[in-house]
């Protein structure tokens, strides 16, 4: 049994904590920290910050990540005096348009001094651990000529072209993947911490809270890391109940289980079939489904509900006519975004894309304007990567 704030819960094995209590009916995880809004699990894939609780006295887990297990303490944090019940909530109903806090009441000096006191202890999120982190390994520096980072399929061509050419590589991955790895290279699942070229070794590693701290030195890396699917832009954007398409599937392969029985569906019409087939799967019906193309205003588009989604409204756009659909999940069906963070973290340059996001600013080999930095986001430019880095290596 897993406990969840002092309640027994049965644990499936395979199961993340998240999945243990979606299926338990728990639809809070977290509160926003500013208005305290209700949050719910949304990706599954570790690109936000929505299902963070403390697990076994630990602050800010991500339970989509962690592997539910016999007694295993879960609490949720950043409410008053509880998630679910919080009083500190009212604050989004008494200020709908927002308000900010440095300024509030700041013409009374003595009112504006407890605001500021009282706003640093409801803010933020989780508290500190109930213990200090144990004592590690000491960390190690680990050498090779290429670092080939991610687990998109364009990480997978790259290290099958730079194993046909003969030259040694290790594969870093923040996933655990079961799959084919080249003999001349190494492949590890370990978190990707920076990248760091070879004529760039002063650049020392922040000090995270891993099992063994590695620093990472090539004379190229390859990054060609999966994305996330980004939340569109609509009212009530941030209800419990909204999951990307990557969610759904990952629920449902790994947890044989879709968060809900009513669907809505938003996005990309010729991405609806594949969450159709998933759940029809588990006998979850398909209410409704809207395109949102690049003329769509999503202004005309909403969810309704309050501590979870209950129902969609939207205009249609020719005849003006509004609409609301029940549903009791929505589900984002659109491809990931590509991932630029750490390719912009290592110096490389990043571009803003006509559908408005942030893409690595590459040649047609994924080079990058930092030498050394290599990025892929399709197979083919993997396999272009390995091949064109290869020859400049000494």
């Amino acid at each position: 049994m897993l406990y969840f704030e002092g309640n027994p819960l049965p644990v499936r094995a395979g199961d993340t904590v998240a999945a243990t209590l979606l299926k338990a009916g728990v639809k809070i995880f977290s509160r926003s920290v500013k208005y305290h809004r209700p949050r719910g699990p949304y990706c599954f894939a570790a690109a936000c910050s929505n299902c963070l609780m403390r697990i076994d006295g630990v602050p800010s887990v991500m339970s989509c990540r962690k592997a539910a297990r016999d007694q295993m303490q879960v609490e949720r944090q950043n409410g008053f005096p509880r998630v679910d019940q919080d009083w500190v909530a009212a604050t989004n109903l008494v200020f709908p348009n927002g308000f900010n806090h440095h300024t509030f009441l700041a013409g009374t000096p003595v009112l504006g001094r407890a605001m500021q006191v009282i706003a640093r202890q409801l803010s933020g999120v989780g508290k500190l651990p109930d213990a200090p982190p144990a004592q590690g390994p000491e960390g190690k520096c680990i050498k090779s000529p290429v670092a080939v980072v991610g687990s998109h399929p364009a990480a997978f061509a790259a290290a099958e072209r730079l194993t046909n050419l003969g030259v040694p590589f290790l594969h870093l991955n923040q996933e655990e993947i079961i799959g084919f790895y080249p003999s001349n290279g190494s492949s590890t699942s370990m978190p990707v911490l920076m990248a760091v070229t070879a004529d760039d070794t002063g650049q020392e590693f922040p000090p995270l809270l891993r099992p063994q701290l590695l620093r990472i030195e090539a004379q190229a890396f390859i990054l060609a890391q999966t994305g996330c699917i980004p939340l569109p832009v609509f009212e009530n954007n941030d209800l419990p109940g909204i999951f990307t398409e990557e969610a759904i599937s990952s629920l449902s392969s790994q947890s044989e289980f879709v968060p809900g029985k009513r669907f809505f569906l938003i996005g990309d019409p010729s991405r609806f079939t594949v969450v159709q087939n998933i759940l029809e799967h588990h006998r979850a019906q398909v209410v409704g489904s809207l395109a949102f193309t690049p003329d769509f205003d999503r202004r005309q588009f909403k969810a309704i509900g309050r501590s979870g989604l209950r129902a969609v409204s939207f205009t249609e756009t020719i005849h003006q006519k509004t609409s609301t659909v029940p549903c009791d999940a929505l589900v984002i069906a659109r491809a990931p975004e590509p991932a630029f963070q750490l390719a912009h973290q290592a110096g490389a340059a990043v571009r803003l894309n006509t559908a408005g996001s942030f893409e690595v600013d590459t040649d047609s080999t994924g080079r990058t304007s930092r030498a050394g930095i290599w990025c892929a986001a399709d197979q083919a430019t993997g396999r272009l990567a390995a091949a064109e880095l290869s020859r400049e290596l000494p």
